[in-house]
């Protein structure tokens, strides 16, 4: 087998390292020449730069008709061994003084070899120097421009002319190149007598060893063993190679035998396992089947060796086994696997036809496909399970009656249910229609109710007639009897509040608050979940009360920081109690107590008397007591409006909607605006916002007067900036008290403003604090909260402490103290 190979390891290495030396020399030398030619042809313009720029310095001082060497510097310089020619030529193109004789005087165009005018042409315009390399980089032509004065006036006829020098680096060139040839022959020859001792010492210690390594594999290739080791010498590869073999072939030894060993216990398994085992090939015979398989069909193994798989099934299943046997077992071509068991038909020797369990695998040994069959009969299993089936029959069709008849009644329920939802959509459809319409008709009544209670008000006082007081007090009682059912036409109830002493301790004292409501009330379901956070009542999206489930959830924690608990007492449709504990520190000396003071007629009440007083003294001295704008696109309500307000002492200025009341506030000083909501050309709304905007309306008391008398009304006009709410018809009484309390309340403020940084204090510590208290605290200095920071910021502050986002409100207390009111006087 060794003799037709010709191309050996032993030849090969040594000529492949024989010729990457020869290939790495000639590189070198190759690379060492074109670095010579470069090094030669950059030298060569450095110095011919410099030759003719010493001859054009020259040339300039004899047109100038000095002293010049022009002659001996060119006659030197063309002495050069690389210089093929030097000229001089002038700005006509002649040539002036040149290394040759016969050109001196004759056109340059003419006598000098490959001259190009148009490169002449360019040195001289620019007046710059100009190089030229052949394409073999053999050649390098040099142009350097000079100064030629003319000798009739070398002062003004000054012109250019140029200076050319030719280098020739051929004879350099071809000098290089045969002293590289020689250097790389002699390399050469030095390097082929390195190699004959490498190759030499290579055989012997290289080759000749892997040598006896191949003839020990094809040895182990042939015969499956090896008559004795390999030799461990050479180098240290090459023994580490021989090394490796020898132990690679002991294992394969070993791992036949094993092997040898285990199909062995393989076959003793197969022969003794109870399930039946069967092996068939491509062309669907069986080449293994153990004794139980066989006994399972009737056989005995030798029956059934090599035949064909179709005799051990029924002919109904022929089709499907022949083209595809691992189909009946869910098998997809690939790899060997363990397929899911599956059941199967097989035929016995009686030609009894019985079912068995089928695992089947696919594997490929030696180039060819097989597949194994794992087969469990399942006769007697078939028989029970059949038993089992019949004996649940009779609930199987319970079960589907009854299935049945839910289907039935779940299809009814759901019919209902798309009734009753589309009853509940038309019962919010009226609701909104009646929200609409007692909104509408609340405003549509108000407007005239307001002058029949403004007009029976002023004609009692302005008649002394008995009769006539009888006919208008009847005419009162009865407004204000059709206006408690106006009223009630949105909704209407009570809250109390009331707080007693749980506990008392010497040091301490447990208070419990109720707040009692006469509202809608609560189930039990609704009660338990209240308190949790983001839980409400009501969390359907056609829910008549908003909020956020999180009030209650954080009055708990509340509650329970300060020793506490919270709980509800509710009735459905009757009402709740909502109530907290709260565990508090006694102190010895008693403090004076903070109390809101509600915009009510009653809680007016004492600063009604004080402007009073302001009234009678205005009064006795002839003054008024402010000037008050009432703004209102009904003339009616205006002269009701301004009578009322005249009689308590104020001088008051109309306007009939909101654009006129913008302009009024700009050109007068009032005291009060009194504001409707619906009104042509700009609403009530549109018009605080304006005014809010003007300097001088940051601190005026805006108060609505209007018909609109729903909750979201009052909402409206808050955010929009107005101080207060006043709803038609007006009690006189009650627009008398609210007037007189904001007109006093300003006028007041300005000389409390002096206590604002105290008050600021505490307010930023109880922000601070987060504590509850600080909710009570600001109702109680509003007056001067909103004197200090304006109406928006007051405003903003108290709808993030009905929040309970202490957080927010002091940043914005921080805000609103950092940047100075733009009305603030100096």
């Amino acid at each position: 087998m060794r003799t037709g190979r010709v191309f050996t390891l032993q030849v090969a290495l040594p000529l492949a390292l024989m010729a990457v030396l020869a290939l790495a020399l000639v590189m070198a030398t190759l690379d060492s020449f074109y670095r010579f030619q470069a090094d030669l042809l950059r030298e060569a313009r450095r110095d011919g730069m410099a030759s003719a720029s010493e001859i054009a310095r020259s040339a300039e001082r004899a047109s100038l008709g000095t002293q010049s060497t022009l002659a001996s510097d060119l006659t030197l310089e063309a002495a050069g061994d690389n210089v093929g020619l030097i000229a001089v030529i002038d700005p006509d193109g002649s040539v002036v003084l040149a290394s040759r004789l016969a050109w001196r005087g004759e056109p340059a165009a003419k006598v000098i070899p490959d001259f190009d005018d148009a490169l002449l042409q360019r040195v001289v315009a620019r007046y710059a120097r100009e190089v030229q390399e052949s394409a073999d980089s053999r050649r390098v032509r040099i142009v350097v421009p000079y100064d030629y004065h003319s000798p009739e006036d070398r002062v003004h006829n000054l012109a250019q002319g140029a200076v050319l020098v030719d280098l020739d680096l051929t004879h350099q060139i071809e000098a290089s190149r045969h002293e590289s040839l020689l250097h790389l022959a002699r390399q050469i020859a030095m390097s082929a007598v390195v190699m004959l001792v490498l190759a030499w010492l290579m055989r012997s210690r290289v080759t000749r060893p892997l040598a006896r390594l191949e003839q020990a594999s094809l040895d182990f290739a042939a015969h499956g063993e090896v008559l004795e080791p390999v030799p461990v010498n050479g180098p240290r590869e090459v023994a580490e190679l021989a090394r490796n073999f020898n132990e690679m072939t002991t294992r394969i030894q070993q791992a036949r035998q094993e092997l040898q060993a285990s199909a062995a216990r393989h076959t003793a398994v197969v022969e003794a396992a109870t399930d039946g085992i069967i092996t068939v090939d491509d062309a669907f015979r069986i080449r293994m089947i153990n004794p139980a398989g066989a006994k399972m069909f009737g056989y005995t193994p030798s029956d059934l060796a090599a035949r064909p798989l179709s005799e051990l099934l029924p002919e109904n299943h022929w089709p499907l086994h022949l083209r595809h046997p691992e189909h009946a077992g869910g098998l997809e071509p690939g790899p060997a696997v363990v397929g899911v068991p599956s059941l199967v038909r097989g035929v016995r020797s009686d030609g009894e036809v019985f079912a068995a369990d089928a695992s089947f695998s696919r594997m490929r040994t030696q180039g060819e496909d097989l597949v194994t069959v794992i087969l469990r009969d399942v006769t007697q299993r078939q028989r029970a399970e059949q038993a089992y089936r019949e004996l649940n029959d009779s609930l199987e069709l319970r079960v589907l009656q009854r299935t049945a008849d839910l289907a039935q009644a779940n299809e009814r329920l759901k019919a209902q249910e798309g009734e009753l939802r589309e009853a509940k959509e038309r019962a919010e459809d009226a609701s909104r229609m009646k929200g609409d319409f007692l909104a509408n008709m609340s405003h549509e009544i108000r407007t005239p109710m307001n002058a029949i209670v403004g007009m029976t008000h002023l004609a009692l006082r302005g008649t002394q007639d008995a009769r006539l007081l009888d006919y208008l007090q009847k005419i009162q009682q009865s407004s204000r009897h059709l206006l408690g059912i106006i009223d009630d036409i949105t909704h209407q109830g009570q809250i109390q509040v009331s707080v007693s002493v749980q506990h008392l301790e010497p040091d301490h004292v447990t208070l419990r608050f109720a707040v009692r409501d006469t509202g809608i009330g609560l189930t039990p379901e609704q009660a338990a979940e209240l308190f949790q956070s983001f839980h409400q009542a009501d969390s359907s999206t056609s829910r008549r009360y908003g909020g956020t489930g999180l009030g209650l959830a954080i009055s708990r924690k509340l509650a329970e920081r300060m020793g506490g608990e919270v709980g509800v007492c509710s009735q459905l449709g009757e009402g709740s109690t909502f109530w907290f504990t709260v565990r508090l520190g006694r102190t010895q000396q008693p403090q004076p107590a903070l109390k809101p003071v509600p915009h009510t007629a009653e809680g007016v009440a004492p600063r009604a008397a004080a402007a009073h007083d302001a009234r009678a003294t205005g009064a006795a001295t002839g003054t008024a007591l402010g000037r008050i704008l009432a703004v209102d696109d009904n003339e009616v309500n205006l002269q009701i409006a301004r009578e009322l307000l005249r009689n308590q002492g104020f001088e008051v200025d109309v306007a009939l909607d909101g654009q006129q009341a913008l302009d009024l506030v700009r050109v007068q000083a009032y005291d009060l605006v009194l504001m409707d909501m619906q009104m042509p050309v700009m609403d009530g709304l549109s018009a605080t916002r304006a005014i809010r905007q003007l300097p001088e309306g940051l601190r005026l008391p805006i108060v609505a007067m209007t018909a609109n008398a729903m909750e979201k009304d009052r909402q409206d006009c808050l955010e929009a900036g107005m101080n207060d709410f006043i709803t038609k018809p007006m009690d006189p009484a009650l627009l008398a008290a609210v007037v007189q309390s904001w007109v006093v309340s300003t006028s007041d403020q300005a000389a409390d403003l002096g206590s604002w940084p105290v008050v600021a204090a505490r307010l930023r510590q109880l922000l601070q604090e987060g504590d509850p208290e600080v909710i009570e605290w600001v109702a109680a200095q509003e007056p001067l909260v909103r004197q200090a920071l304006g109406p928006a910021a007051t405003n903003a502050l108290k709808g993030s402490l009905q929040r309970f986002d202490f957080d927010e409100a002091l940043r914005l207390l921080q805000d609103a103290v950092r940047q100075p009111r733009r009305d603030a006087s100096s």
